[in-house]
């Protein structure tokens, strides 16, 4: 993603990634937290930069709760 401020999205990601971890279950904690990365790089700045990490990292979760369990 072309981003307008590569450092505020490292940082941003950094508090998604930490709000991930505990919000994740153990069991899916790896699985999440690998998934993390790819859905982050395609979100826009507008998303990426201006929603809270908190919103960010259960949007996160959601995805990864509908490829995880609702796509097999």
């Amino acid at each position: 993603m072309i981003t307008a401020d590569p450092a505020a999205r490292s940082a941003r990601f950094a508090e998604v990634l930490e709000a991930l971890g505990t919000l994740a279950a153990p069991e899916d904690r790896e699985l999440v937290l690998a998934l993390a990365p790819v859905v982050f790089a395609e979100l826009p700045d507008r998303l990426a930069l201006h929603l809270s990490p908190a919103a960010l990292a259960r949007r996160i979760h959601s995805h990864f709760r509908f490829v995880a369990r609702e796509i097999p």
